[in-house]
């Protein structure tokens, strides 16, 4: 009974709070869910999940095995991300650009040197603590 009583005033207010929206708030909310997928770049996704394509500046190369996410790697070398060329869905930590990263070749590297630009195609991998990534490098090619 008490129920009834309070259902009919909480829907006349609840309608009056609604009608109360303008026509102009409704085109702000649509203008900004409109805006908020604007914001992703189509041509820069790639078709693989938690891979990336990017081209790279190489400055060093590691020839003994080196510490990543503590754990020793085989061919190490750090890089200065110049581009993003693509990247997939899941990535954890994007690399942006300018910014220098250490990361490791699956096989040895030929053919590279500091002050080397390739391009590469890299898959994200997790360190032990998983809040850390770092990227290894699945294949490449020299650019310049």
């Amino acid at each position: 009974m008490i129920f009834n009583s309070i259902k009919l005033p909480f829907l006349a207010m609840i309608s009056v709070l609604y009608l109360n929206c303008t026509a102009a708030d409704k085109n702000l909310i649509e203008e900004k869910n409109n805006s908020s997928n604007t914001t992703t770049l189509p041509e820069l996704i790639s078709e693989n999940p938690g891979e990336v394509v990017f081209k790279l500046k190489i400055i060093t190369i590691y020839d003994t095995e080196y510490d990543i996410c503590e754990s020793a790697k085989k061919n190490v070398v750090l890089v200065e991300v110049l581009q993003l060329l693509k990247r997939g869905r899941n990535i954890v930590n994007t690399p942006h650009n300018r910014e220098k990263i250490l990361i490791s070749f699956l096989l040895s590297p030929e053919n590279i040197q500091p002050s080397t630009v390739i391009e590469a195609t890299a898959k994200e991998m997790l360190c032990t603590d998983v809040s850390k990534t770092y990227f290894s490098i699945s294949s490449f090619k020299v650019s310049e």
